[in-house]
């Protein structure tokens, strides 16, 4: 991942992703393992004027995950902690 430059690569191809889906990808591996509700992922970025429903968050997550199916676990996964919230899980070797 590029955070820099706002793209994700696998083995050198640039992923497509919607640009609300990008922007949670690249908020969630700025803060690696750490845990977020919905409400605070649509605070943070999505900003406080969204409208809708939390559920966008739970859409988004699923089409990052389908759109990254060929993801290295070892680069992170996204985990759903139940009850709890969303993070991006890196694992130190």
């Amino acid at each position: 991942m590029d955070l820099q430059a706002h793209r994700v690569k696998i083995n050198s191809e640039e992923i497509a992703l919607f640009p609300r889906d990008l922007s949670l990808l690249l908020f969630l591996s700025e803060h690696p393992n750490q845990t977020f509700t919905r409400d605070q992922l649509i605070e943070r970025v999505w900003g406080w004027d969204y409208d809708g429903s939390d559920r966008a968050v739970d859409l988004s997550i699923k089409r990052i995950r389908k759109t990254l199916r060929d993801w290295p676990e070892s680069e992170g996964e996204i985990r759903t902690l139940r009850g709890l919230g969303y993070q991006f899980s890196v694992y130190e070797n």
